[in-house]
């Protein structure tokens, strides 16, 4: 039972326990039982306020929280009687109370303490006192010491103090480790008049916070220091305000908190109460604060607390830093180790362009995406992985960043990271040194633009634009496939493949120069050079390859078997032609669409942005799981005029019949019937000739196989009468009559269905894109489960 259990029947008690009146047909008779309730709600209430103080002392960093959560207490409760529990939540509140005065005794002493909260503390005692050294630069105590600028290899360990086992001693002894790192110079504590201007109040947009911040440690000539920033949250912590407000105090210098307008009114009440009683308390004391807010200062509760002290002053916009001397000072602290890297369309190259960049500073590549809805604690975890690397200077950072939901998170932790080298936005810390290069990679589908134009250092970094593919960037990653195709593409070409057979066995290796010579004379044939991607070559190759090692294993298109040979450069001509449907024939019309949205410009009809049966090529050609071929076409007067005689040929010699006709040997695709095309999608497996069918689930199992173990109820599997053509086509025409119950097929989805097929046995993603409703998932379903046998995830 969890503590929601508890609260709900506590809520049914005291219920029962008001609504009890001489009406009420649930009368209690008895006042022990009313006792009983009462003592239940009581009993509740105590375990809320354990709770609560757990929840306190967790943020308050005390050391003792994890043994008091461990499982090995327990409390006994009999006949109302909880008194163990009473003692316990005292001795919690003592415990609360005491450690928080003695947390802010050492806020006042050692002002590193207030960077931490939760356990964060004891993450740097288990650093300095078991991994310093050898020094481990992936552990989490190590980027806290960076983040608030302490050395962790300064630290020696021989000269730390005995570890205790008083929480207050070692919090003391932790605070004076890290006071000892600060330089020792004469410090001199400044004072000044209480009537001076201490809190600079910015109100500014979401995009213009940066801004803010670089103006007012400029204007008030302050280092910039990323741990001088504190970002609230919906979940910053009174306890985490206090000990800002100590760090902002007692350091004597400029510190920034960020959009205070997301903490509660508590928050607000309790941080200007206790800013109050240190100004009374040290009335001369010099410290500054900014506050930057994106809503009105006027409903700012905080501000409305400070301005009754005389101690507010406004930074307006003509104070802050124009965009000349903004991108000025952001260039100085991004300095050249930082590259933005986009392009117009995905597909053109930009990480190839980075890892040759990082290729050539011989540095480690590592490749780091962010996209969807981010959370910083887990991005610093990631970074963590990589701190050897990273610390070492022997890696480069690629950073990949795709479609954002919170675009605001992620401004924040770009800057963080560029400018300063460091972030902390949540609890875990991570630093990545100055030499390292960073490479920062935009998606470019137009939800991503939209988004990262509202990452203002964008506009600043250095950055290279990728317009169109750059050929010179080409290189061989699959051999035996690049020069199959590319043989394939010289014997078409001059025309050598009618007496020649190309195989993966004897093909020569061309240069690089010949290979893209050969490749653009196929491949940029009638598409828009606008929207030519490495991603199209890629899918060019792979389906090519897949293709034409179909065609050298095919019987029928072997040279000896053909009374015509130029039927082989016919077919082989026609699947060039074909390319535009086998490489995403709709992709361009959905770029266009998606860029016609961004620019409030027309849209292409939906129609017109699909893969429909009129609108594919005239002929083309798939091969089997047996690589026989399939041939696809509008009508029967666009097969080639050679595949005709041959084909007639065959089909003579085997019906022993002369004068056929052209609808007998191919028949027209728009008359074609559901059972025509399901005869035709069955020779994609060989799942309907010698095996097994469940006619519930559709799995296949050997023939001799009499019941189907995949479902519940044991079904009484189906198979054709024998394995003779006749037998076998009539059970493929029964299959085809059962499923058309269900699923009806057309030519259109039909060509889907090929093309599909064709890009997974090329072995290349497919996405499927419509409206809600139109079939898609009803078609990839028919495919896998009716067809190939394969298991819909």
């Amino acid at each position: 039972m969890c503590f929601n259990d508890l609260s709900e029947l506590r809520d049914r008690a005291r219920l029962i326990e008001y609504s009890t009146n001489n009406n009420n047909k649930y009368l209690i008779d008895s006042e022990c039982d009313i006792n009983v309730l009462r003592s239940f709600v009581t009993f509740v209430e105590i375990v809320e306020k354990i709770l609560k103080n757990f929840f306190s002392l967790n943020i308050a960093g005390h050391p003792s929280i994890i043994d008091y959560l461990s499982p090995n207490k327990s409390f006994t409760c009999i006949n109302s009687d909880y008194q163990e529990l009473i003692k316990f939540s005292l001795k919690l509140d003592d415990l609360l109370d005491d450690w928080e005065i003695h947390l802010c005794q050492m806020y006042e002493k050692h002002i590193d303490l207030t960077y931490f909260s939760y356990q964060q503390i004891w993450i740097i005692e288990d650093y300095l006192y078991n991994h310093i050294q050898p020094l481990k630069t992936n552990h989490p105590g190590y980027h806290l010491l960076k983040y608030i600028n302490i050395e962790p290899n300064t630290i020696q360990n021989e000269y730390l103090p005995v570890k205790s086992i008083d929480p207050t001693e070692r919090l003391e002894n932790i605070g004076k480790i890290l006071s000892a790192q600060r330089l020792k110079t004469d410090i001199i504590f400044k004072e000044e008049n209480r009537q001076n201007k201490k809190v600079y109040l910015v109100e500014t947009s979401d995009e213009g916070i940066l801004r803010a911040i670089l103006s007012i440690f400029q204007n008030l000539q302050t280092t910039f220091t990323v741990n001088h920033l504190f970002y609230c949250t919906d979940e910053t912590s009174w306890m985490e305000i206090r000990a800002f407000t100590y760090r902002c105090f007692y350091s004597q210098t400029l510190h920034q908190l960020i959009r205070p307008e997301l903490l509660s009114s508590s928050i607000h009440d309790q941080f200007t109460r206790l800013l109050k009683q240190l100004i009374e308390q040290y009335s001369q004391h010099y410290f500054r604060l900014a506050i930057i807010t994106t809503i009105s200062n006027t409903h700012l509760q905080l501000i409305n607390s400070l301005r009754t002290l005389q101690i507010v002053q406004t930074i307006h916009d003509q104070d802050m830093l124009n965009k000349s001397d903004l991108k000025q000072i952001i260039q100085q602290l991004i300095n050249e180790n930082c590259t933005l890297v986009t392009s117009t369309i995905n597909g053109l190259g930009k990480t190839y362009l980075i890892k040759n960049e990082i290729r050539k500073k011989n540095k480690k590549y590592i490749k780091f995406p962010i996209r969807g809805d981010i959370d910083v604690d887990n991005i610093a975890k990631r970074l963590l992985d990589y701190g050897d690397e990273l610390i070492s200077l022997n890696a480069a950072l690629h950073i990949d960043i795709g479609t954002i939901n919170n675009v605001k998170q992620l401004n924040e932790l770009i800057y963080c990271l560029l400018l300063f080298r460091s972030f902390r936005l949540k609890q875990i810390a991570v630093y990545v040194p100055s030499d390292v290069p960073i490479y920062i990679e935009l998606d470019s589908s137009p939800s991503s633009i939209n988004g990262q134009e509202k990452i203002v250092l964008f506009q600043f970094m250095n950055s290279k634009h990728i317009d169109s593919i750059d050929w010179d960037g080409f290189e061989i990653y699959n051999p035996p496939a690049i020069h199959l195709v590319v043989n394939y593409l010289q014997a078409i070409k001059d025309k050598t493949i009618l007496a020649r057979h190309i195989t993966e066995d004897n093909v020569p290796y061309f240069d690089t120069s010949t290979c893209i010579n050969l490749l653009k004379e196929s491949f940029l044939q009638d598409k828009n050079p606008e929207f030519i991607t490495w991603t199209q070559l890629s899918i060019f190759i792979s389906v090519y390859y897949n293709l034409f090692a179909g065609f050298s294993r095919c019987g029928y298109f072997l040279i000896d078997a053909l009374p015509d040979p130029q039927l082989r450069l016919d077919i082989l001509q026609s699947l060039l032609q074909s390319s535009n449907q086998f490489t995403s024939l709709c992709v361009e019309n959905v770029r266009k669409n998606q860029r016609s949205v961004h620019k409030n410009e027309p849209t292409i009809t939906f129609s017109d942005a699909i893969v429909r049966w009129d609108k594919t090529q005239p002929f083309t050609i798939v091969f089997s799981a047996t690589d026989n071929p399939i041939f696809v076409y509008k009508k029967p007067t666009d097969v080639p005029s050679t595949l005709v005689e041959t084909y007639k040929l065959y089909h003579e010699i085997i019906t022993q019949q002369r004068n056929s006709q052209l609808n007998d040997i191919f028949p027209d695709y728009h008359y074609f019937t559901h059972t025509q095309f399901f005869l035709k999608l069955v020779l994609l497996s060989k799942k309907y000739f010698n095996k097994s069918i469940c006619l519930k689930c559709y799995g296949q199992f050997e023939y001799e196989r009499i019941c189907c173990y995949k479902c519940e109820t044991n079904e009484t599997l189906v198979r054709s009468n024998s394995l003779q053509t006749e037998d076998i086509i009539k059970f493929q025409e029964s299959i085809a009559r059962k499923i058309q119950d269900e699923y009806v097929l057309t030519p259109d989805n039909y060509i889907k269905m090929l093309l599909i097929y064709l890009r997974v046995q090329s072995g290349l993603p497919v996405l499927i894109m419509g409206e809600t409703g139109c079939g898609k998932t009803a078609l990839i379903q028919f495919l896998c489960q009716k067809i190939l046998d394969d298991e819909m995830e």
